[in-house]
């Protein structure tokens, strides 16, 4: 090892399911916090040749509030010299503020909540980050401190659960793989001869788990990462810090802030780049004006709706943006916040293939994954579901399709409206989105989800293994 010390249990255990690449260097993405140090002192100790990186995504001159980047910078160096390891710093403030920034802001300037941490691991972290490496640095693998881990399974059983038991335990006692990261030897082989991709599997910490926010990276990407704190507890990740020498670092706070925008107050930021865009408070129920929003963009569906002159606790059910009015009900778990089907567009699936129809169905609309888990947002809960495809002939349009399915876009979450007019509604929109969007996909859950809101992501799930996710573009009670 790197540092001479009694080799603990703890550290003996981390290591055994930590990979040794001899093909290829790992460059570390790390930011300064406690899991990418333990990611880079864990590949060090194993004997990888690695070397650090530091992004900078977000321009400081932008902002009125505090940037932490110069700090974080100086942190990453401090923590490299201790581990004894190179490190540089790439800068990709351009790419970030194109290909994510100025999406989020269009989003939430529609009335959507978007999902820039995804966004960013997709766009920025495992594609322009890791071509970066890979192109200039000279790594093979790009590794990071994400609660998260990959193994490889045969393609044909990708979407239907993973290998077999006999196969995980052929696979765990291979010696020129580990367990944790198969991908290496994956990558080296033609996938034509090895018919075996990587997929994305849930942490051993179920609430430290960041598989959601890795749901949009590419099979390519899955094939040259790796998690070497995936396999770890929260709690381990900050004994190992101290045992690296670096008790600041376990000790230091998390960031929890959007992506790299950081930790500050959300409506004062948006507020510099989106102006007010006051509008009537309704109650649903009712119909009584309660009072003036500052805008529709600030409120997403679920979120407690505050008001000075509210006595009780009423929540976000709904939007018409054209008349900018913002839809409440009294009480967290109101019906109208209640949903059991959605679609899903812009379909992201892990594996290279997106999953056939389930083998036994024939009729139209098709099932695509009978059982599967979804998750609408970053939490271990998540509720049964089966998702359909060609659902055409279930909405033919009606003489006004373009005119509900438009309107359809103007009203996000429960509005009033008709049983009829809804019906229609949902017709139309589902009609127009197959129309638009070849992977759209209908989601119907078992249970009713609590808000979830257009422009999030939903992720789906089958024993343990990520599948893909796309965002929630419409939802019916």
């Amino acid at each position: 090892g790197t540092f001479s010390m009694a080799a603990t249990p703890l550290l003996t255990r981390a290591l055994h399911k930590v990979p040794l690449l001899s093909t290829g260097k790992i460059a570390v993405a790390m930011s300064g916090g406690v899991d990418s140090t333990v990611a880079a002192f864990l590949l060090k100790e194993k004997g990888n040749d690695i070397e650090g990186v530091f992004m900078r995504n977000w321009d400081e001159l932008d902002e009125t509030g505090v940037c932490t980047a110069e700090r974080d910078f100086a942190d990453v160096q401090r923590i490299c010299r201790h581990l004894a390891i190179p490190c540089s710093r790439v800068d990709f403030v351009k790419d970030y503020w194109n290909s994510v920034f100025s999406d989020f802001l269009e989003a939430y300037r529609r009335g959507l909540t978007p999902s820039p941490d995804i966004a960013c691991n997709q766009k920025i972290k495992f594609h322009t980050l890791l071509h970066h490496v890979r192109q200039r640095a000279g790594a093979q693998y790009l590794a990071t401190g994400h609660y998260a881990r990959v193994r490889a399974v045969p393609l044909r059983r990708y979407y239907t659960g993973g290998p077999t038991e006999t196969e995980e335990a052929a696979a765990a006692s291979a010696t020129t793989a580990t367990p944790l990261l198969p991908a290496a030897a994956v990558a080296a082989t033609p996938p034509a001869q090895t018919a075996t991709e990587v997929q994305l599997m849930e942490a051993a910490d179920t609430l430290k788990d960041q598989t959601y926010f890795l749901s949009g990276v590419s099979q390519a990407a899955l094939q040259a990462v790796v998690f070497p704190v995936g396999h770890l507890r929260k709690a381990e990740v900050k004994q190992l810090a101290e045992l690296a020498g670096l008790p600041q670092v376990a000790a230091r706070k998390e960031s929890m802030g959007i992506c790299f925008v950081g930790k500050r107050r959300f409506a004062p930021f948006l507020a510099q780049y989106l102006p007010d865009q006051p509008g009537p408070m309704v109650c649903l129920d009712s119909g009584t004006v309660l009072g003036e929003h500052r805008g529709t963009h600030l409120f997403t569906l679920g979120q407690r709706a505050r008001l000075r002159s509210l006595t009780q606790r009423y929540f976000v059910a709904g939007k018409d943006m054209a008349s900018r009015t913002l839809f409440v009900v009294p009480g967290e778990h109101h019906p109208a916040l209640l949903v059991r089907q959605f679609w899903v567009c812009n379909l992201h699936w892990s594996a290279s293939h997106p999953p056939p129809p389930a083998p036994h169905v024939t009729t139209s609309p098709t099932c695509l994954l009978p059982r599967v888990r979804v998750r609408c947002r970053h939490s271990p809960a998540s509720v049964a579901c089966s998702v359909f495809t060609g659902l055409e002939s279930e909405c033919a349009a009606n003489s006004n399709a373009s005119e509900w399915s438009g309107r359809a876009q103007e009203l996000l979450g429960c509005t009033p409206l008709s049983p009829s007019e809804r019906t229609q509604l949902w017709s139309a929109y589902s009609h127009w989105v197959q129309q638009h969007d070849p992977s759209a996909v209908l989601v119907q859950t078992e249970e009713a989800v609590r808000a979830p809101a257009p422009g999030q992501i939903a992720a789906f799930y089958l024993n343990g293994a990520c599948l893909g996710s796309g965002t929630i573009s419409f939802t019916a009670t």
